[in-house]
Order: C-alpha cells, then structure tokens, then sequence
C-alpha cells in the first residue's frame, strides 16, 4: 500500500470514529415523597393553623438531591439527574401540612398564606441529604418555630433525625419520610406543650 493510500484509509478510519454515536445522555428522574402514615393526635387549636413555606440557603433550596460523601460529612454535592418533584422547603411544607391534618391538630390547616391566624409554623431547613460514607442515611435537620397570635413565639427548636437508608434511590426516599416523621412527632408533642 503507498503511503498516499495509507493516509487516505487512516483518514477514513479517523472520519468513520468520529461519527461513532456517543451514549445516550440519563433521562432526569424526579422524587415525590409517600404521604405520611396516619397519626394519632390531639387538636392544638379551634382555629386555623398556618404553615409556612421553610427558609433554606444555598444548594436545600434547589430541587437536586444533595449527598455528603465524606468521613466528616462536609462535601455537599448534589446528585446528576436526580431531583425532588419539588424544592425541598415547599415538599417540606407540604409534608407538615398533611401531617398536621392526619393528626387532628386544627379543623383546617392551610400554607402559603400571610393571613393571620391562631397558630403559624415557620422555620428552616438545615440538613436535607443523604449520607453515603460509614451508615448509608437519610439526614435531615429542621429549626421549626410556633407563633401564637397574641402570645409572639412561644416555641423555637432544631430537631434532627437520621434514618438508616440502602443504596438504592427508593429505600433513601422513605429513608427521609420517616425521618420527617419522626421530627414531626416531636414538633407536635412539643407544639402541645407550649399552647396549653
């Protein structure tokens, strides 16, 4: 073979591998959360309670789903393709607000709104990620605040609940149901506490 035939085949062969089709790029994937079991549970007030959407800085108020990595659980990075259906302040919210239902806290329990009320729920999100270094888990740590009309804030405090999770994306979303479960018990057996 002449060495112009040969420049021409190795052209060909770069030409023809330049053309070869790249993998397909993931299709994104969005998360809901299960709604929350039903509870049992005393009503906190007649009137209406308000939740609010959640404060969130940074990366918790975009809707990726985060994870640390790291023996000390400071690298937070957020997973490609993977999203929440919605932001984590608002799916929080959400949550709060069918929870506090599901227990009987007030005859109507609405979000989203500046109206006054007897009872508001404010606060914000802190930790929302999983946890893939040492003991896979759903880590998730919330400031919750109960404002009593008339009375300013008669309650303010962190509550943090880690929930063992698998490797997998499903067993780490019920992984953070159940975490925000468990903060909402205690938010309301404290709630209960401070309106009496």
């Amino acid at each position: 073979m002449s060495s112009r035939a040969l420049i021409v085949a190795l052209l060909c062969a770069a030409v023809a591998g330049g053309c070869a089709k790249a993998p397909p790029v993931p299709a994104d994937v969005f998360f809901r959360l299960p709604d929350p079991r039903p509870v049992a549970g005393a009503q906190l007030t007649d009137a209406a309670i308000v939740v609010r959407a959640l404060r969130a800085d940074g990366l918790r108020s975009e809707r990726a789903l985060l994870y640390v990595d790291d023996a000390a659980d400071v690298t937070l990075q957020q997973q490609h393709y993977h999203f929440w259906a919605e932001s984590p302040p608002r799916l929080v919210q959400a949550q709060l607000i069918q929870y506090l239902r599901l227990a009987g806290a007030s005859p109507m329990v609405i979000g989203g709104t500046d109206a006054p009320a007897e009872l508001v729920v404010s606060g914000r999100l802190r930790r929302f990620e999983r946890r893939l270094s040492g003991e896979r888990a759903a880590v998730v740590e919330i400031e919750l605040q109960l404002e009593r009309d008339g009375h300013g804030l008669v309650l303010v405090r962190d509550y943090a609940a880690e929930v063992p999770a698998g490797e997998d994306f499903d067993s780490a979303i019920a992984a953070f149901a159940e975490a925000l479960e468990k903060i909402f018990a205690d938010f309301l057996a404290d709630a209960r506490e401070s309106v009496r």
